[in-house]
């Protein structure tokens, strides 16, 4: 997996996050809650009611995006779990998933930035 990928997921999860509540918020204020919303179909939603037509419209656009994010989130953090070496898939989490500088990671896990970018670059592609 290349670093881009890698780094995309520390903003996927925040993504999914802000999704969520959007979709939470859109739910609330606009009079279609889970159930109820659950429950209409775009289609049968009384021509009576534009708002909620386009509320539902607008909630399931929010939430194929918030899917297709927890796919790619799922993608990063699968291929870092793969990885058999303990050391390894630790330094990737604390770059990749908790943003850590290598200034941080050096004293965590007590190497030096160029040892762990040597121990790091088998698993990242260019």
């Amino acid at each position: 997996m290349s670093e881009k990928e890698l780094s995309r997921y520390y903003y996927l999860k925040k993504e999914i996050e802000d999704l969520q509540k959007r979709i939470n918020e859109l739910e609330e204020t606009g009079g279609v809650s889970g159930i109820q919303y659950r429950e209409v179909d775009v289609m049968s939603t009384p021509k009576n009611n534009p708002i909620q037509e386009r509320l539902v419209i607008l909630i399931d656009k929010l939430t194929e995006r918030r899917i297709s994010a927890i796919e790619e989130y799922l993608k990063i953090e699968s291929y870092i779990e793969s990885i058999e070496d303990s050391e390894i898939r630790q330094i990737l989490r604390y770059r990749y998933m908790d943003l850590k500088k290598f200034k941080e990671i050096e004293k965590l896990v007590f190497m030096d930035r160029t040892t762990i970018y040597r121990r790091i670059k088998p698993y990242i592609k260019d």
